[in-house]
């Protein structure tokens, strides 16, 4: 973008559809014609990506590689091990997650294959309590702040809660 003037169709197209380019080419439409606000004719979303592509070579380039890695990373992690070993002539702008992927390895098939497993729930109770002592302005005594912690999230202890 940083190639064209800011008062640039072009510019203003890539600025307005960027999240085209990050969606998977899978699930771009290409039967159902729209008006999309820089183009003179209704057209589909595959269209709005060849005509942003034929941009820049570079974008074009870091576009095929990004959508070959995605859908590595969705299918296998063979065809990922695969990825990465033809990783040869990647973009520059991908090296920095290539070396942190080609330095753990087993990391990053362990959540590949256990995609089932989230921190969600202990980030939602974290940030329960965060809120809790925000609104809560301090407790005089930390006993009565885990108290109340304990009954908001109903925990049940081994323990008597009260002494």
């Amino acid at each position: 973008m940083k190639q064209f003037e800011t008062s640039s169709r072009e510019y203003k197209a890539l600025k307005k559809y960027w999240k085209l380019l990050l969606k998977p080419a899978a699930k771009l439409d290409y039967k159902n014609f729209h008006r999309f606000t820089h183009f003179k004719y209704f057209t589909t979303e595959v269209d709005v990506i060849d005509n942003l592509l034929s941009l820049s070579p570079e974008l074009a380039q870091v576009y095929a590689y990004s959508q070959r890695f995605c859908g590595a990373v969705g299918t296998h992690t063979e065809e990922l091990r695969n990825t990465l070993a033809d990783s040869v002539g990647a973009p520059e702008t991908f090296e920095t997650c290539l070396t942190y992927i080609r330095e753990h390895p087993d990391y990053i098939e362990n959540t590949l294959r256990h995609k089932d497993y989230s921190n969600g729930p202990l980030e939602r109770t974290n940030n329960r309590i965060k809120v809790l002592k925000r609104s809560g302005y301090g407790y005089k005594r930390f006993k009565n702040f885990r108290l109340r912690i304990l009954i908001m999230l109903r925990t049940k202890t081994k323990h008597p809660i009260i002494k």
